[in-house]
């Protein structure tokens, strides 16, 4: 799209289906295959999960669009919105994890007419000035990115952020993560681009956009999550329930990453969602 190259995986059905398809889009730092383990729980559905840009293969050096305007909101939004066109993805059902919750609720509340229904898993449901300055974000989300000798360093510290979630599954996830730099490997999803992306995030305004969403929507809330973040979640839920009356809330057992410790549960939501029963909120 305009000169760059985006990539996606898709998932397709050995059968014909008549259920929704789905557009899943990952987080900061992350990448397509993050969502491999919530594909596996959905054989009867088309499913597209999206690179978003400047991370997994559209984060390489001749896919990666120019700073600033390349990674504005608007321009993400575009990007989903013109390869649901162009895999003819008729009203699918969007889930977004962290960030990637976001960009799936400025679009969902942008293009009513796109989707089917909204799975919003653990991103910010308030604006995020409601609990940090600018600088204070830039701080939290913003810490030095890492570096690895090796892919076996990467893998490495990839299991200590997942912890128990944690299977060689993951591996890939980890590969299509990280870009050779010298003799170095980092992320793909290199800290100018970050911050841009970051600043976006910052910029969003949840509590404009849920009023405008039109469709089913659940939010799925980690429950081990920083007591901080949990206050201003706890408020913005409280809002919800008078603002966005077709949202339901799910409380999860499980850290931030709720794909990859509960994907059965995530798999779950997006069929429920798209049911008669599911489609009353």
């Amino acid at each position: 799209r305009d000169g760059i190259d985006i990539h996606y995986l898709e998932w397709k059905p050995d059968a014909e289906s008549h259920e929704p398809p789905v557009v899943l889009l990952h987080g900061l730092s992350s990448n397509a295959r993050y969502w491999e383990r919530v594909a596996r729980h959905l054989p009867e559905r088309h499913i597209v999960a999206l690179d978003q840009r400047g991370h997994g293969l559209t984060g390489s050096a001749a896919r990666r669009p120019t700073l600033r305007d390349g990674f504005a909101m608007r321009e993400l939004i575009r990007d989903v919105h013109e390869l649901t066109g162009e895999l003819s993805l008729v009203k699918p059902v969007v889930a977004g994890h962290s960030w990637g919750a976001t960009v799936a609720l400025e679009l969902v509340a942008s293009q009513p007419d796109l989707a089917s229904a909204l799975v919003f898993i653990d991103g910010p449901v308030r604006n995020v000035d409601h609990m940090l300055t600018w600088d204070e974000a830039k701080t939290l989300m913003q810490p030095p990115l890492p570096r690895y000798p090796s892919m076996r360093e990467a893998i490495a510290g990839s299991k200590r952020d997942f912890l128990e979630a944690w299977d060689e599954d993951l591996e890939r996830f980890v590969e299509a993560r990280v870009m050779r730099n010298g003799p170095e490997l980092i992320l793909t999803l290199t800290a100018p681009i970050r911050l841009e992306l970051l600043r976006g995030l910052f910029e969003a305004r949840p509590d404009d956009l849920w009023p405008r969403v039109h469709v089913p929507a659940v939010v799925m809330v980690a429950r081990r999550s920083m007591a901080r973040i949990s206050r201003s979640t706890d408020e913005g839920i409280k809002r919800l329930h008078d603002v966005a009356p077709l949202v339901t809330v799910k409380r999860m057992d499980s850290p931030h990453d709720i794909p990859l410790y509960l994907p059965a549960d995530v798999a779950s939501e997006i069929v429920r969602i798209t049911t008669p029963a599911g489609a009353v909120g």
